[in-house]
This record gives C-alpha cells, sequence and structure tokens, in this order.
C-alpha cells in the first residue's frame, strides 16, 4: 500500500463547494504519479521513452461522503489485481482529520505497445514498481 495526502482545491468542487465527481479520478492520477515517482519511475519519462504504455481501459468510482473544497485528504493506494498484460488499481480516499472513507475509485490499466497499440506482457520495471506496491 502507497499513502499520499492532499487537500481538496476550490477549483476541484462544483457551485456547491463539494468534489466535482470526475475530479475523483484527477485524485487518483495524482496519487499514482507521486507512487510512481517514490519507486523511481518518472512517468513523464515513461511516457516519453519507453516502448509501452498503459491506458486507463476501465474506471469506477463510488462516494460515501461528501467531500468539501479545503478538506484534507489522505489516499491509499492498492494493487487489486494483476494479470499478464493489466492491472487494477484501487484508491481509498479518507479525511485525515476524521479518518473516515470518503470514496474509492478503482482503475484498470492495460499495457500496450506504443506503436501498435497492441496488448503486451507488463514490463519487468512496471511488475517491479507493482511488486513494490504490493508489499508496501
Amino acid at each position: 500500500m502507497f499513502t499520499y495526502t492532499t487537500n481538496l482545491h476550490l477549483r476541484d468542487t462544483d457551485a456547491a463547494g463539494l468534489i466535482y465527481f470526475p475530479n475523483l479520478f484527477n485524485i487518483a492520477q495524482e496519487t499514482l504519479e507521486a507512487f510512481m515517482e517514490s519507486v523511481g519511475m518518472d512517468i513523464g519519462l515513461v511516457l516519453r521513452s519507453t516502448h509501452y504504455l498503459f491506458p486507463v481501459v476501465h474506471a469506477e468510482g463510488d462516494f460515501k461522503k461528501p467531500m468539501y473544497a479545503g478538506q484534507r485528504l489522505r489516499i491509499t493506494l492498492e494493487l487489486e489485481q494483476i494479470g499478464t498484460t493489466s492491472f487494477t488499481l484501487a484508491y481509498r480516499v479518507w479525511d485525515r482529520g476524521e479518518d473516515e472513507e470518503l470514496a474509492i475509485a478503482r482503475v484498470v490499466h492495460v499495457v500496450v505497445d506504443r506503436q501498435g497499440g497492441t496488448k503486451k506482457p507488463l514490463p519487468s520495471t512496471l511488475m517491479h514498481a507493482l511488486e513494490q506496491l504490493q508489499a508496501t
């Protein structure tokens, strides 16, 4: 498991000051980038210089409690499933002050060849990073 903290910014909310629902996935992406950096994988470098990509092919989110502008958040990232060509990550969003679970997002990535877009087995570097996630 990996833990990341952030605040819910005003720009992430709707007119009522509640999280605008697609921004749950922005928080998830920010958490993934922080995790990748923590294991020595610069996401920008991966996207520019590797032979593979790992786009999202499925995403779902469940909101359990309202999230407000200015709220301090703790996100836990867990590896839920790993396959030959894909992996599923779960992002649990908590209120840091109350320690209440606010939302969960699940995101499925598939590894594809950069040139042709065909499925590929998980590269060893990515597999190693995911194993670190599983071990923490």
